[in-house]
């Protein structure tokens, strides 16, 4: 019971802290292109790969707090399924461009961010 109420409290927290930067980008940055997403997925993939490593590495920490860290926090904060949908519907309107920045921004940087993550665990 403790792994799943781990899992939770750590889920509410990431969504709330993901609708935050939703907010925040609406108020100050009203473009078509889905930044706030952008954000949370790789500011996400980054804090996973370096926690991860630093909880894998240093053995800190215990399976609820990675629970509530890796699992819960991070896999509500960062967002494929909304990913998914924006580039799902930039091709439904034809806007060809942004879906494929889409596709290839958050990939790439996401991908690119688990793996500086993992490097600067190593430094600290």
């Amino acid at each position: 019971m403790d792994k799943i109420l781990s899992v939770a409290a750590g889920g509410a927290a990431g969504a709330l802290v993901r609708y935050g930067a939703i907010l925040f980008f609406q108020r100050f940055g009203a473009v078509q292109f889905p930044f706030a997403i952008l954000t949370v997925n790789v500011i996400g993939s980054f804090l996973f790969g370096l926690l991860w490593s630093v909880m894998e590495d240093r053995d800190l920490v215990s399976d609820n707090v990675r629970l509530l860290v890796l699992t819960g926090f991070l896999g509500s904060f960062t967002t494929f399924s909304t990913f998914a949908f924006d580039s799902a519907a930039f091709a439904k309107s034809g806007s060809w461009g942004l879906f494929a920045l889409n596709v290839v921004l958050n990939n790439a940087l996401a991908l690119g961010a688990v793996f500086v993550g993992f490097r600067v665990a190593k430094l600290i």
